[in-house]
């Protein structure tokens, strides 16, 4: 079977994202934490800001814009369409309830702890979701080829997290503990809700209220 361009710009685009973030994880991030705190909030902002902005909101949005004929979700619709934002809400509920009720279930108590990251957090959400459902998602899906499709993206999602684990010690976390899976699995809900709703922001909403709980209920 011959390939698209689109298709090789997929299969092109993540093996060199993943290998310049893990040089930046692992090589340049270490660097960093010479010269700045490791939690500070200027070497957050520089990660999660300055470089994703540079290393993976770029790329992507120039090759939806290349692409964006061909795409499930054209760049207009996905950032100005109109979803059911009630249905969408429910959704949000949903996601809010089962995490703070497995937290309860966990700990046996429930306290949030406020964490000046949640502006961080607008970030994560915006970059991570332009690229994998604005972009790897929208371009290997379409109305023929839906099978698996957000499954594919989950391992992905997973796959992105890994330098990230190594550099902060959380391999055995992730894998061992089985950690992995709670990405695999929002990352699925991620996609869906991208093709469920034809919009980016959904799953950017999504995006940062899981981070933004998993963080404040630490």
């Amino acid at each position: 079977m011959q390939l698209t361009k689109k298709q090789w710009a997929v299969l092109i685009y993540f093996p060199i994202l993943w290998l310049v973030w893990a040089g930046v994880e692992l090589g340049l991030m270490p660097v960093f934490e010479q010269e700045f705190l490791p939690d500070s909030t200027a070497l957050f902002l520089i990660k999660e800001g300055v470089l994703k902005i540079l290393i993976w909101i770029v790329p992507a949005v120039l090759l939806i814009r290349k692409f964006d004929d061909e795409m499930q979700v054209r760049l207009k619709e996905m950032f100005t369409g109109c979803f059911d934002w009630r249905r969408f809400l429910l959704v949000l509920a949903v996601l809010i309830a089962v995490m703070v009720g497995n937290h309860v279930l966990s700990v046996h108590s429930l306290h949030f702890h406020p964490t000046w990251r949640l502006v961080g957090f607008l970030l994560v959400g915006l970059t991570e979701e332009i690229v994998f459902r604005g972009w790897l998602l929208n371009a290997m899906q379409n109305e023929k080829n839906r099978k698996f499709m957000p499954e594919i993206n989950g391992i992905l999602f997973v796959i992105i997290h890994i330098p990230c684990w190594i550099h902060e010690h959380l391999m055995e976390q992730a894998f061992l503990h089985f950690g992995f899976l709670s990405v695999f699995a929002v990352g699925i809900l991620f996609a869906w809700s991208f093709t469920r709703f034809r919009s980016i922001w959904p799953p950017i909403i999504l995006h940062i209220a899981y981070d933004a709980l998993l963080t404040m209920m630490e």
